[in-house]
């Protein structure tokens, strides 16, 4: 009986497997709507512009201290929301 007990708590999910299953889930959702905002939206395009070129980007006329402001809120906002799933 005692050996049966042991193969089944093996196996069996604990409190820190559920943990870790939410991290990974939040995890993917948060990287499938960074993904889709980085390829379809106008932050994302500038974001890429600004990241390659800042000198040719500021000549298109895009403002891009604006755009470097809020992609550092951007990342700050994954940073914190990173800090929070690692502290639970």
């Amino acid at each position: 009986p005692e050996q049966n007990n042991l193969i089944l708590r093996r196996f069996s999910f604990s409190d820190d497997c559920v943990v870790v299953f939410n991290v990974i889930f939040y995890f993917i959702i948060l990287f499938l709507i960074s993904w889709f905002i980085l390829k379809n939206t106008k932050f994302g395009r500038y974001t890429y512009a600004i990241g390659s070129s800042e000198s040719s980007t500021k000549l298109t006329g895009i403002k891009t201290n604006v755009f470097k402001i809020l992609f550092f809120i951007f990342c700050s906002f994954m940073a914190a929301f990173a800090g929070i799933l690692f502290s639970s």
